[in-house]
């Protein structure tokens, strides 16, 4: 992929985990399926959580007071992008601004700016509901969810994976569906897995167990097999604002583990 003048594509070699920390996570214990590749993340610093005691449901659990990671969550655009370039490394400064609702005073500007200008993100044209044309710029909705296509196109191009493929893994991805490329790229590499019933459902939303699941795979292959130990205290802070309220045209967030096909 032709970049533009001024950035550079980086050579990017998967490599496994080499760090050794344990997830603090009260939502998130051992037994979870997404648990060792939250711990993968989190102990190279590329997710945090949520503080206990923000959130109904979610009390602070003495003594530990252990945050929340919130894995069956629907995961948004802007942090789906953030946990991204930040795993490849990206790192240049950041000036300008691409998206109308992507300013540099949202939390998730420079990773947005860094994947943007590089093609591996793209956005909406301007003139819809809610979103008028200022200066011709068009929208990246960062607070909306990611479906499971879109996060396959993103993780699929950042980590270098332009290869040729054919056939077809899951019966809801023919070789003419948008993100079919993407998605047999990472179902190839079993990055990326479907559903018992045969289905990639790419519709579908995301989630933050899901995801961790999908980036870890992919950029730090072997990383969950780390073993475990003490990590820093997280501060608690978020990652970036949840979604207000889930437009009412988006498909119901899926609230299960994403099974593995046999």
């Amino acid at each position: 992929m032709e970049l533009p003048a001024g950035l550079s594509q980086l050579t990017f070699t998967q490599q496994p985990c080499a760090v050794s920390c344990s997830t603090q996570f009260q939502d998130v214990q051992s037994a979870n399926t997404f648990n060792p590749y939250v711990h993968c993340l989190t102990c190279r610093g590329i997710i945090t959580g949520y503080g206990c005691g923000l959130a109904v449901g979610e009390p602070c659990v003495c003594p530990t007071k252990n945050p929340y990671f919130r894995p069956y969550a629907d995961v948004t655009r802007g942090q789906a992008s953030k946990m991204v370039a930040k795993s490849v490394g990206f790192n240049e400064s950041i000036s300008g601004q691409t998206f109308q609702d992507v300013s540099p005073a949202n939390p998730f500007y420079l990773e947005i700016e860094q994947l943007v200008r590089r093609g591996y993100v793209t956005g909406y044209p301007c003139g819809g509901p809610g979103e008028p044309c200022v200066a011709g710029r068009p929208y990246f909705r960062p607070f909306w969810p990611v479906t499971r296509g879109q996060l396959a196109k993103i993780v699929s191009n950042t980590a270098n994976f332009f290869e040729s493929v054919s056939g077809q893994r899951f019966d809801d991805v023919p070789p003419t569906h948008t993100f079919y490329l993407f998605i047999q790229r990472l179902a190839n590499r079993n990055v990326m897995t479907g559903y018992a019933d045969g289905t990639f459902r790419p519709n579908a939303n995301a989630t933050r167990g899901q995801t961790s699941k999908i980036v870890s795979n992919s950029f730090f292959p072997g990383c969950e097999n780390a073993p475990l130990g003490p990590i820093p205290t997280p501060d608690g802070s978020p990652e970036g604002p949840e979604i207000p309220t889930p437009p009412p045209t988006m498909p119901a967030p899926i609230e299960t583990e994403e099974p593995v096909l046999p």
